[in-house]
């Protein structure tokens, strides 16, 4: 070597140690069977066994998928669970609510006609709008997957807003939507009363593990942004009350 030549600085002087890092596919774990070209299983069978991998084992399942799949079989699975466990729980609280009626709503739609001066007989309303009548049960059971469709790719765009920020998902945006699509399993106790609400967490913690398994992301990150929109949520809902306190306690000194 020249002895002019200064001396060669190492290969990798700044390289990370230590550092938390997933791929996003492990070949040592099996692919989620619905989305698997080569299972031997029925569509039936595959369903089941997607939702027994999911739920009983999350960081094989999220560390098994492919990130060149199609979205399609995860997304329909999210949408046809989130529509059956709403029309199961809509059926439910109106079988509650007939058990244990709370009020008398052809009563309440008849002082709201009288408050409006509606020329129209209550009688006719009703079934539209009392929760234990048919007509309501079949209007919103026919309004769940519009909304169903609607809701799903809203939460997945602000999930992914989330995740970007935070860094927390290097893969392409529809291995996001099959993740969050996985996540959505356990709202199938969603229909439970009081029980419903741990299918919403549990579906949230599952989303956390597909960020830390398949989004290359460490669990801090991953917390970070699943949590962020529900906090942003809560923030927006508090400064909402605050408004309309002070608008009312405003108009009550004027």
């Amino acid at each position: 070597m020249d002895p002019s030549l200064p001396p060669l600085p190492p290969e990798h002087p700044y390289e990370p140690q230590n550092t938390w890092s997933y791929s996003s596919h492990d070949p040592n774990e099996p692919e989620p069977p619905i989305e698997d070209p080569h299972t031997a299983l029925g569509t039936v069978a595959a369903v089941v066994e997607t939702i027994k991998r999911v739920l009983t084992g999350p960081s094989k399942f999220f560390a098994g998928m492919h990130e060149d799949r199609s979205a399609t079989a995860a997304v329909i699975l999210a949408l046809t669970i989130i529509c059956i466990t709403r029309v199961i729980g809509l059926l439910v609280s109106m079988i509650l609510m007939q058990l244990f009626p709370q009020a008398d709503f052809t009563e309440v739609i008849r002082e709201m006609v009288d408050q409006l001066q509606l020329d129209i007989d209550p009688e006719q309303l009703t079934p539209l709008f009392d929760p234990t009548s048919p007509g309501f049960f079949l209007a919103q059971a026919f309004m769940i997957p519009v909304f169903a469709v609607i809701g799903f790719f809203i939460s997945v765009l602000i999930y992914y807003l989330s995740a970007s920020i935070w860094r927390a998902f290097e893969p392409r945006f529809s291995a996001f939507i099959r993740v969050y699509a996985f996540a959505q399993i356990p709202l199938l106790i969603a229909w439970i009363p009081y029980l419903g609400i741990a299918g919403y967490i549990w579906s949230l913690v599952l989303l956390g593990y597909g960020l830390v398994f398949c989004g290359k992301t460490t669990p801090g990150r991953a917390a970070g942004a699943v949590i962020s929109p529900i906090l942003f949520c809560c923030l927006c809902m508090m400064c909402l009350v605050f408004f309309v306190a002070t608008m009312i306690a405003g108009a009550a000194g004027a």
